[in-house]
């Protein structure tokens, strides 16, 4: 992968046509993602998004790949404006993706309110992609259970148990959730 990274940017300045500058420029940055090349998937990402060449489709990759690096990198505002890029730009399973990760990233900042409402927002507008449906109910459950509101998070956490059955990622994570929720006594009438 690094080899194909050093003779995509190596290509750059060569190629004779926009077409191949966009596809070379594209493949860098697909391998500056894959070996976790902070600064190449940024500049990649930037010559992408601004490239005549490409499509809505692909803005919206570049705008995941650096919201995902930034994420990694605990720089929040900057994935966030990478997310709701994405949001913008496609309605397929990347833009479910970062629909969580917004709400996720509220979540981290502190913002509680915020990040349930968004959470219950993604879980709605991610009704094609059922793994995108339960992980942002999961990150409801968990703000619920850190807010003291137990049967709430209780009853969001079954409902993906019982819902969810055939993703064993979910099931843990679920499972996981309903543990310690179940290990409280005290329920916050919600």
């Amino acid at each position: 992968m690094a080899r194909a990274l050093k003779h995509y940017t190596a290509y750059i300045p060569l190629a004779d046509s926009e077409e191949k500058d966009y596809e070379a420029r594209l493949g860098a940055l697909r391998c500056a993602y894959k070996l976790k090349q902070t600064e190449n998937i940024y500049s990649m990402a930037t010559a992408v998004i601004g490239h005549p060449r490409a499509t809505d489709d692909i803005r919206a990759l570049a705008n995941y790949y650096t919201g995902m690096t930034a994420y990694t990198e605990n720089s929040f505002d900057k994935a966030l404006s990478s997310f709701n890029a994405v949001v913008r730009l496609n309605s397929a399973e990347l833009a479910a993706e970062s629909r969580y990760h917004i709400a996720l990233i509220y979540e981290q900042k502190g913002e509680h309110e915020v990040a349930a409402k968004l959470a219950e927002e993604s879980a709605r507008a991610n009704v094609g992609y059922p793994f995108w449906v339960a992980k942002p109910l999961i990150l409801l459950s968990d703000i619920q259970f850190n807010a003291g509101d137990l049967m709430n998070a209780r009853a969001v956490t079954e409902a993906i148990t019982e819902n969810f059955t055939g993703d064993e990622v979910i099931m843990k994570e679920a499972q996981k959730s309903w543990k310690r929720s179940s290990g409280k006594k005290k329920i916050k009438a919600g």
